[in-house]
């Protein structure tokens, strides 16, 4: 598998609905407190891909055993909206899937 091509083809999607998302937002200042952190979790934190994350650079170690890749490495609106990072963390966690690899989303508001 190409694992590059993988990570490429999700960090492409997630910033693909992003942007369109956001889009569809009223200006930064007009849209209330939805301030928030989206990250995407793949469980177990082994195998092929995760060993060419790792060597790559791409996501971090989680807390319980997974993987996680943070928005801002898969959404470049430069938005602070909860609601644009889930979009992308969804495109994102939908394309790994395509190609086997489990992934989840978490979230917490700020």
């Amino acid at each position: 598998m190409n694992w590059s091509a993988i990570y490429n083809q999700a960090v492409s999607a997630g910033k693909k609905a992003a942007h369109e998302y956001n889009a569809k937002l009223p200006p930064e200042a007009q849209r209330g407190l939805d301030c928030g952190f989206v990250w995407v979790t793949v469980h177990p934190a082994h195998g092929p891909f995760i060993a060419w994350c790792r060597a790559n650079g791409k996501g971090d170690k989680g807390y319980r055993g997974d993987w996680q890749f943070w928005y801002y490495e898969f959404d470049d609106t430069n938005t602070q909206s909860i609601d644009v990072h889930t979009a992308a963390a969804r495109a994102f966690a939908f394309a790994l899937a395509e190609h086997g690899i489990r992934a989840d989303i978490g979230s917490r508001m700020d």
